[in-house]
């Protein structure tokens, strides 16, 4: 699953955070700081899945965002 997280510095630790839930976490590198926040993503999507309604119908989508992949875009360090 890919995903649009914002790195950014404050202090002597790192700070990331995923755009689209808001569940963010901090790390004394960049790459810590990452890692953290993969294990709460994956916690955060375990338990929406533990607490849907079992009868209605899950599915992912795609949606195609301009510029994506592009090195030069603003949004993408």
């Amino acid at each position: 699953m890919d995903t649009l997280v914002q790195i950014y510095q404050d202090g002597e630790w790192y700070i990331a955070i995923d755009l689209a839930t808001k569940v963010a976490d901090q790390g004394k590198t960049r790459e810590e700081a990452i890692s953290r926040l993969k294990i709460g993503l994956k916690e955060h999507y375990e338990t929406l899945l533990e607490i849907l309604e079992k009868d209605k119908k899950l599915e992912i989508i795609t949606v195609e965002v301009p510029n994506s992949g592009n090195s030069s875009s603003p949004l993408i360090a």
